[in-house]
């Protein structure tokens, strides 16, 4: 008696095994013009959260709530980084605002 190899699998063609197949969703919208939209708002994205946290740390800065010193050393009060947090959040606007202009979900974004 012979036994066929365990390890041989015989699969049809028409089983499917339910991984994610590219260019099933959204994947296939996508045009070279699209994406480099998509990257350069995210790049803008960035450089506006650079800018609030720029804007916001004038006046903290005016206020002694951070100090740079001659010798690199930096002082700051300990609630300034949880405000200077804030500015993070500006990061997330051009994201969603493209999301909605073109009439996806949110989660597509993701």
């Amino acid at each position: 008696m012979v036994m066929d190899d365990p390890d041989r699998y015989d699969m049809e063609d028409s089983e499917q095994i339910g991984i994610f197949v590219p260019g099933a969703d959204i994947e296939r919208e996508v045009s070279r013009d699209r994406l480099i939209h998509a990257l350069l708002l995210t790049g803008s994205a960035f450089v506006l959260m650079l800018g609030v946290t720029f804007v916001l740390m004038i006046p903290l800065m005016a206020g002694g709530f951070i100090i740079l010193y001659p010798n690199g050393t930096i002082y700051f009060a300990d609630w300034v980084m949880l405000f200077l947090s804030i500015a993070e959040m500006v990061f997330v606007v051009p994201p969603i605002w493209y999301v909605r202009k073109h009439g996806l979900k949110l989660s597509s974004s993701a």
